[in-house]
């Protein structure tokens, strides 16, 4: 996804994909079945410790409790420490994505996913290319909405 980034923010913007592969590309936009939620380990809260002070002996003791009550009025005002464990997190580290679903995630609805036979084009492997490469850059030259075209072009296995 950063590489997509990087060409947009160097290039400009990304209108059009074209993918001529072997295998077929799974858009997993959305899919729940696919996404796996970061799961926290229950911690037990460790008691926290109370100091007992002492009998009056120490005037720095009874200084230091009033300053620590002191601090703990000022917090009040403090926005509530972050706790991961408030939130719902995907786990992504490791997973990879592909081209199609990148591509559909950062252009959101206005992505147009087109899958296509290479023998739609021809029985020939070099004319199908040459003929979906032209169609495709037709496609983009007459394109007057909005959307972002992804061309996939499926070759069959040599």
């Amino acid at each position: 996804m950063d590489e997509l980034f990087l060409i947009e923010k160097q290039l400009g913007e990304v209108t059009a994909v074209v993918s001529l592969t072997f295998s077929k590309e799974e858009n997993t936009r959305g899919d729940e079945k696919s996404t796996v939620y970061e799961e926290f380990p229950v911690s037990e809260k460790p008691e926290e410790a109370k100091k007992i002070l002492g009998n009056g002996e120490d005037d720095d003791d009874e200084a230091e409790a009033e300053a620590a009550v002191v601090e703990d009025e000022g917090e009040e005002g403090k926005k509530p420490k972050f706790n991961p464990k408030d939130f719902q997190w995907t786990v992504t580290n490791g997973c990879p994505k592909n081209l199609l679903t990148v591509f559909s995630d950062v252009k959101n609805i206005n992505a147009l996913p087109d899958l296509r036979e290479a023998t739609s084009y021809s029985e020939r492997t070099g004319d199908a290319v040459t003929q979906s490469l032209d169609d495709f850059c037709g496609r983009v030259v007459e394109e007057t909405s909005s959307r972002n075209l992804y061309l996939q072009v499926l070759f069959a296995g040599q």
